[in-house]
């Protein structure tokens, strides 16, 4: 006679559930770093903003220079870069999002807690 052993449901469970744990894991750590580069970036973005009202302001009210539009110009394509990423970085946050609520669904499915 064969003599296969099976595992019981008891450690099946808990290495669900460690794996289930583990996903989680790694979805709050990817979340935690998005959420701080899109913190850095919104900082920067609005002291960009800020830098290129004065040099807006600076540019129409006494000094129409060169360096100043310039600078203006380097600004606003520096703001639009800066809103490409915290949308792209918004885009990721809502995955993980999404990634968790299917991982939460399908623990419950399967009665994995």
């Amino acid at each position: 006679m064969l003599g296969f052993r099976i595992r019981s449901e008891e450690r099946d469970r808990y290495a669900d559930c460690e794996r289930i744990a583990m996903l989680d894991r790694v979805l709050d750590e990817i979340e935690m770093e998005l959420l701080a580069e899109k913190a850095g970036f919104q900082k920067r973005y609005e002291s960009a903003a800020v830098t290129a009202a004065f040099a807006q302001q600076h540019y129409e009210d006494e000094v129409h220079d060169i360096r100043t539009l310039a600078k203006v110009d380097d600004l606003t394509r520096s703001l639009k870069a800066f809103d490409a990423r915290i949308a792209a970085l918004d885009n990721q946050i809502d995955l993980v999002t999404a990634l968790r609520r299917t991982v939460r669904s399908f623990a419950a499915e399967y009665g994995i807690d």
